[in-house]
């Protein structure tokens, strides 16, 4: 019954999983099998995870915690808690998130688990981003940026660069957030993540708004109409009409506000 409710998950079928995942657990259990109970347990976590019903899957994962430490596995022990932590997360229940990462973040360390310490920084600043905590945030993006350097992932670099940038510009600290853009644009073209880019330029256009350099703002509110319509089809969400539309109102607005300043 665990693998046929492990077919279903690997299909995508998290409900048709459950049913089987939930059958299979109380004859394992009987069994005294210990790694195919964490297993189960995991496998149903994870169901519940994937159909967005975060509080159960927040049970499931506390469930399994305590068979992963009497097993020793230290690196399943360290993914349990920060999934734990990403239920809170999904949940918007940020303090808690912030409190299981930390739990989790000296564990993958430990086990030199890369991919999931960098997981786990960019969640933990994302919380504390979220919360308006955002010298914290700061904080914990930094500590992200050696990690995700030593891997080589330009794409994520470059997002967690723009974060710091986020951070700085929500605080009005705009020469800060324009230095970290200006690296987060640099890093966003060299992997090739026109989104990104995108998103990027309109910030540092937002930037020179807000510091009242209106033809620096037009420039790069510009730059993100043309990026903007040569992605045509490729842009995320939202209307490709509508976009384009909006960025032609920012500049039309920033326009407006030149005018009114030089007239002034």
């Amino acid at each position: 019954m665990q693998q046929i409710g492990r077919i279903y998950f690997l299909q995508n079928e998290y409900k048709e999983a459950l049913k089987f995942y939930d059958k299979a657990l109380p004859l394992i259990q009987k069994s005294g099998t210990r790694q195919l109970e964490l297993d189960v347990l995991i496998g149903i976590a994870d169901s519940y995870f994937n159909s967005k019903e975060y509080q159960q899957a927040s049970e499931a994962y506390q469930q399994a915690l305590p068979l992963a430490k009497e097993l020793k596995d230290r690196s399943l022990e360290g993914g349990i808690l920060s999934m734990i932590g990403n239920s809170y997360f999904k949940q918007e229940k940020y303090q808690e998130a912030i409190v299981l990462y930390q739990q989790a973040l000296p564990i993958v360390q430990e086990v030199k688990d890369k991919s999931r310490e960098l997981d786990i920084l960019t969640a933990m600043g994302d919380s504390y981003f979220n919360q308006e905590k955002y010298q914290e945030a700061i904080a914990i993006y930094q500590q992200a940026l050696p990690v995700v350097q030593a891997q080589k992932e330009q794409s994520t670099a470059a997002k967690i660069v723009n974060s710091i940038g986020d951070a700085y510009f929500q605080q009005k600290q705009y020469n800060s957030a324009l230095k970290f853009y200006q690296q987060a644009l640099t890093l966003a073209r060299k992997a090739k993540n026109e989104s990104l880019e995108i998103d990027v330029i309109a910030n540092i256009g937002n930037v020179y708004s807000h510091q009242k350099q209106y033809e620096q703002a037009i420039a790069f509110y510009q730059q993100e109409l043309q990026s903007a319509q040569k992605e045509g089809n490729k842009l995320l969400v939202g209307s490709i009409i509508a976009f384009p539309s909006l960025v032609k109102y920012k500049i039309i607005g920033v326009y407006l506000r030149l005018s009114s300043s030089i007239g002034g």
